[in-house]
């Protein structure tokens, strides 16, 4: 495939030539995946752009503000050649999208590669968005292994960023749609993660650009005598009985807590703050599925400066202490 590549435009009419050919079973698209993914991820797109962005735009605010005809974050691709990019991702995207019951190693390893937000606009992030759900949220017997949640973790903080760094006005479908399906996307990825742990096992910490999430099956005395937390900036709990209900020991419980980006599908969020504040917390009984929050209030350590919670009040301990953890329902959040 790279024989005769000199530049993305060369990928692209390449790419286009195979897929014109009819050449769209699953692992010839996972091949043009891996190829675009890989160009992409090898393009020399400037980290700190300002004040030069390519020369092809002015920096405002440590943003680049693209001229006419240009794009990416640093400016340094014409809209001619992305537009290409976005035509041949859509063809792949939307071949993968109706492979039907393939290989979900293949179809979310490809999305993958696919789903670098640079590299997509709201039109690609619905395909995207479309795969993930066919893929979590299609079949409620379906299971993930360690690497299909990894990949799909990633797509799915990959699309809400695609979302927040074109949709300013929260106006555009795909936003609408990962507001309503998120809650759910969360709960599938923690379902298959803690569904293959044991009682007590290390934690999964998942930390990506717009939220982290932190996953225990863990035994109840165990979780009294634990923190909750993913990184060093984002929030970290302690949970307390709310009272004496003579719970034994060894009772099992599943915890899932997330810390979100400020803002999380604010346009640009991610240049003015980028901290994890915004938490939320699920704990359910795995051997009924019942939600068990209310049997617990929590003391949450916030990162320095940042204030305690709507709903929460600030202890002696300089901690914020939160009674009604329903507050932290991660629908809402949302």
């Amino acid at each position: 495939l790279t024989s005769n590549i000199k530049n993305m435009d060369d990928a692209v009419n390449l790419i286009n030539n195979v897929l014109n050919g009819g050449a769209n079973d699953i692992n010839t698209l996972s091949i043009l995946a891996d190829f675009i993914g890989d160009l992409e991820s090898s393009a020399n797109i400037t980290t700190s752009p300002c004040p030069l962005c390519s020369g092809h735009g002015t920096c405002q605010d440590e943003v680049c503000i693209c001229f006419a005809g240009w794009t990416l974050p640093d400016c340094s691709m014409s809209e001619a050649t992305f537009n290409k990019v976005i035509d041949a991702k859509k063809n792949i995207l939307n071949d993968l999208s109706n492979s039907g019951n393939q290989d979900p190693d293949i179809v979310l390893k490809s999305a993958e590669k696919l789903s670098d937000p640079r590299f997509n606009t709201n039109e690609t992030g619905a395909i995207l968005d479309k795969i993930l759900d066919k893929t979590l949220l299609g079949d409620p017997n379906a299971k993930l292994n360690e690497e299909q949640v990894s990949s799909a973790t990633t797509i799915l903080d990959n699309i809400i960023s695609i979302s927040s760094n074109t949709d300013c006005d929260g106006t555009d479908p795909l936003t609408k749609e990962l507001q309503k399906k998120t809650e759910s996307y969360l709960t599938a990825i923690s379902s298959n993660t803690l569904n293959s742990k044991l009682p007590n096992d290390e934690p999964v910490v998942l930390s990506k650009e717009n939220f982290d999430m932190y996953l225990t099956r863990i035994t109840y005395c165990q979780l009294l005598n634990q923190q909750l937390g993913t990184t060093e900036d984002a929030p970290r709990v302690d949970l307390q009985a709310k009272k004496d209900d003579s719970i034994p020991c060894d009772q099992i419980y599943d915890v899932e807590f997330y810390a979100f980006s400020d803002s999380l599908y604010n346009c640009g969020s991610k240049f003015a703050n980028s901290s994890k504040t915004s938490i939320s917390i699920k704990i359910k009984d795995p051997s009924n599925g019942e939600n068990v929050e209310n049997l617990f209030t929590m003391s949450i350590e916030m990162p320095k400066d940042k204030p305690c919670m709507s709903g929460c009040k600030k202890n002696p301990s300089n901690k914020c202490k939160c009674e009604d953890l329903s507050i932290f329902d991660l629908k809402n959040q949302m």
